[in-house]
């Protein structure tokens, strides 16, 4: 799915939240060969031996730089399927696609574990496997509070990756992504591609007894992937990025939560506090969902039941000034929102036209110091250039960290995703996929 314009297409085939649930994180149990995601009660910190971070509020809306704590690890184990193997690996690599510099290996244990602080929920890395005999296998993991296991990966050998013919058949659509269901999905839908429903061998079979959905013949770039949840005949989606000569590998876990506040702030460039922003409930719009939106204050607004895949951020658009204006957020509840004197000032310094006609911009807001932000760029051909400024508590741009960062900028000329690392000084990370659309504006608050 060639996507010109994501945040357009992403208005398109929203649905409502789920009804009849609990809050509460998922968790992966497997049954059946299918794993069940939902949970209908709270399970954040289920897991033994693993506490909350302990930083404290610090001056100005930043955090003091105490020691953080593990709280977030993801567990990952592989499985190499072919047309007549299908076995565990005790072998195998990751590279970490927001770091190139970052690299793991299982040492023949069978396993790789992330430990990590985290300071939002919500987090989400993209992994690429790699394993002798096999095809590269990209995935998405939830960096968030609690434990996860991503069991049995799929890896392709190279039989079965000859099988779908994708150079013979599909030419210039020869990207593969392949979805686990489980008791909770009852099916997935990807707009463009041929779909082929596999059961725990990757042997075709009827939907009702698939275990993987298997999509061939798309096109590489920004999707947007459709869920389709087994209780109240609902929908929810997310957009991935896609890759070309690797299989995409999702096994997706549905994070329910019952409702959520948060508040919008104006940033001004003569002021370290934010000017309260009023709207109308009705003038937001959630891109997964049909958003049940109300105001509880001035600038206080409180959304209803949600359901999204794990890992999602939530994104948000506003006519705001008479542009519009897009908003990611994750657990944090305060929203800082580039006002018209600002955005001006950072298009000037950034020396981007306005409005913008060939480049894509990702504001990145943090709450606590920064140490280092590491990303990387992808387009439909693959790896693509992107850019990097800070802005300092000065209000000055720069191209390393200085003292009180509160801003980063990036910057792309091609429709992509970045996928980001941020480390912060006390040893504790943020994680995210954010995309570029060209002409957009984008505001992520970390």
């Amino acid at each position: 799915l060639v996507q010109p314009e994501i945040w357009n297409l992403l208005n398109k085939d929203k649905s409502s939240s789920l009804s009849n649930m609990k809050s509460g994180l998922l968790v992966n149990n497997t049954k059946d060969g299918k794993s069940s995601n939902i949970s209908t009660k709270p399970e954040a910190n289920q897991q033994s031996g693993v506490a909350p971070s302990s930083s404290d509020q610090g001056k100005e809306g930043f955090y003091n730089p105490r020691p953080a704590e593990t709280n977030s690890e993801t567990v990952i184990t592989a499985r190499s399927i072919g047309l007549k193997n299908s076995k565990k690996l005790k072998n195998f690599d990751i590279n970490f696609m927001d770091d190139l510099d970052e690299y793991k290996s299982s040492n023949l244990s069978g396993k790789v574990i992330l430990n990590t602080s985290i300071v939002n929920s919500h987090g989400n890395r993209r992994l690429k496997l790699s394993a002798k005999g096999t095809w590269p296998t990209q995935v998405d993991v939830s960096i968030d509070e609690g434990s996860f296991v991503y069991d049995d990966v799929v890896l392709l050998e190279q039989d079965f990756v000859d099988s779908l013919k994708l150079y013979e058949q599909h030419q210039d659509h020869r990207a593969i992504a392949l979805f686990r269901l489980n008791e909770d999905i009852e099916d997935i839908e990807i707009e463009g591609g041929e779909k082929v429903y596999l059961n725990k061998k990757l042997k075709k079979v009827n939907p009702s007894a698939a275990s993987y959905v298997l999509f061939k013949g798309l096109t590489p770039g920004n999707t947007i992937v459709n869920f389709i949840l087994a209780i109240g005949d609902r929908e929810t989606s997310k957009i991935v990025y896609i890759p070309e000569g690797e299989l995409y590998y999702d096994d997706p876990l549905i994070r329910v939560v019952d409702k959520s506040n948060f508040n919008i702030q104006e940033m001004y460039l003569t002021a370290n506090k934010g000017r309260p922003l009023s709207f109308a409930p009705k003038i937001f719009e959630n891109f997964f969902y049909d958003s049940k939106m109300k105001k509880i204050g001035i600038n206080k607004y409180r959304e209803g039941r949600t359901y999204l895949p794990l890992g999602t951020r939530n994104y948000y658009a506003i006519n705001f000034k008479k542009e519009k204006i897009y908003f990611g957020t994750g657990s944090k509840s305060s929203i800082s929102l580039p006002g018209l004197e600002f955005s001006d000032f950072v298009m000037d310094e950034l020396q981007l036209s306005d409005p913008m006609k060939d480049e894509c911009l990702v504001q990145l807001n943090f709450s606590k110091q920064v140490e280092k932000v590491s990303f990387e760029t992808y387009g439909e051909y693959g790896s693509t250039m992107g850019d990097l400024k800070y802005r300092t508590a000065r209000g000055d741009f720069v191209s390393e960290v200085e003292d009180e960062i509160v801003n980063a900028y990036l910057i792309s000329k091609e429709q992509g995703v970045f996928f980001v690392k941020v480390k912060y000084i006390d040893q504790s990370y943020d994680y995210l996929q954010t995309f570029c659309s060209i002409g957009s504006y984008l505001v992520e608050q970390l």
